[in-house]
């Protein structure tokens, strides 16, 4: 029969000790010891401690009041071991405020024979002195440790966790991008057209169609006979209206070619919003900034530049070609041309925009301006969203560059 003075760690943090099979351990049959001093430590750790060292201490100080005051059987022999008496502290080797000390001399002092007890302990400083006082000693293997099973406070803890991975899933998740995707968008760089290069060309064109007269221009034969139609007079009239017309109409025509290089280089892009989060978002504020020495334009950024309406070439100063149209509302028309204003950029550096609630995995158009592409330098954005389903505002960058090739 082996005696087995259980340290209190053994209580705490192994297996149970009725569940434990002593005697493959120690190699006979066995009964367990129980210090005063060890009881005690239950006790206070019961009453004091935390956690799951509280609910361990109270589980087996239960076990214990089953088994020592209810008469409860159990599965393996125990027995109380009396405290050892005070004067075995004047041994200047002891001391009373260690623990170690009252569990050996607990030991020492019982009516068991030192060859048949054995300290059982996890910790080997207790194991030394046992070793040192003739006493047998088995130090627990790893095996039988207690599995972590968490506290109150650490289940409390992984539940918050689990909450919150649960709201990480489950959350919007706002962003800025160019309609078709992504954050970056390349232009292929234009270059100004020659205004003056094709408003020649036209222009040449132009004359072709409506040459200067000749008095031989208006010669008919007939029956051998030469007859002029025309005299050098409206000959004369016909080439100088012919030189106002050609005039008149190389303005307008410089009002087009401006026009048509103007709608080549402006680039139309568009910004949108989406939500590739799992859950919807909140009414969404949006600023997107727009930096210095950038010119952006809206759809409405035109005007209207007004020109004379060509006088079609005629032969009689009295019989104009075109009479101007009056409306009883706006007056007499005018004919005008609509383009681009290139100094009707928008003026404001922010854009500012709110926007309802937007479902996951969808998006939404939020902001559409044109960029000249001959002119207009490389630059970036900064966005902010401020979702009312998030803590903290959201924020990324667009880059826009020019392809130079």
């Amino acid at each position: 029969m082996k005696y087995l003075v259980l340290d209190t760690v053994v209580f705490l943090h192994y297996k149970d000790f009725e569940q434990t099979d002593w005697k493959s351990l120690v190699g006979d049959d066995v009964t367990i010891c129980l210090a005063q001093f060890v009881l005690g430590e239950i006790d206070k750790h019961k009453d004091q401690s935390r956690g799951k060292i509280q609910k361990r201490a109270k589980k087996v100080s239960s076990r214990f009041s089953e088994i020592l005051l209810q008469g409860k059987p159990s599965r393996v022999d125990v027995e109380v071991m009396d405290n050892p008496p005070a004067t075995a502290f004047n041994d200047a080797q002891y001391h009373k405020d260690i623990n170690d000390d009252w569990i050996i001399l607990s030991a020492l002092y019982s009516p068991h024979s030192d060859t048949d007890i054995i300290i059982v302990s996890g910790d080997n400083g207790i194991l030394l002195k046992a070793k040192n006082h003739g006493l047998g000693f088995l130090l627990m293997p790893d095996t039988f440790l207690l599995a972590e099973e968490p506290s109150d406070e650490e289940k409390e803890i992984r539940q918050l966790q689990h909450q919150l991975a649960k709201y990480e899933r489950r959350r919007p998740k706002p962003s800025i991008e160019f309609e078709g995707g992504g954050d970056y968008l390349k232009i292929k760089r234009l270059e100004t057209g020659s205004i003056e290069g094709l408003v020649q060309e036209r222009l040449d064109e132009l004359k072709k169609r409506w040459p200067e007269k000749t008095i031989e221009d208006g010669q008919e034969s007939i029956l051998g006979y030469v007859y002029n139609t025309l005299t050098p007079e409206q000959v004369t009239h016909y080439n100088i209206s012919r030189n106002k017309f050609i005039e008149q109409y190389e303005k307008k025509i410089k009002l087009e070619v401006e026009r048509e290089d103007l709608d080549r280089r402006m680039k139309k892009v568009s910004i949108i919003v989406s939500n590739d989060g799992t859950a919807s978002t909140g009414k969404m504020n949006i600023f997107v900034e727009i930096p210095k020495g950038v010119k952006l334009y809206e759809r409405d950024s035109k005007k209207k530049v007004e020109y004379d309406e060509p006088t079609t070439p005629n032969y009689y100063p009295c019989l104009p070609s075109s009479i101007p149209i009056a409306n009883p509302i706006y007056g007499f028309y005018k004919p005008s041309v609509e383009m681009w204003d290139i100094d009707d950029y928008i003026k404001d550096r922010e854009l500012k925009e709110v926007s309802e609630p937007l479902t996951h995995n969808l998006q939404h158009l939020v902001f559409s301006f044109f960029v000249d592409c001959a002119t207009c330098p490389n630059f970036k954005m900064r966005w902010y969203i401020a979702d009312a389903a998030l803590p903290d505002p959201v924020e990324g960058e667009l880059n826009v560059s020019f392809d130079e090739e």
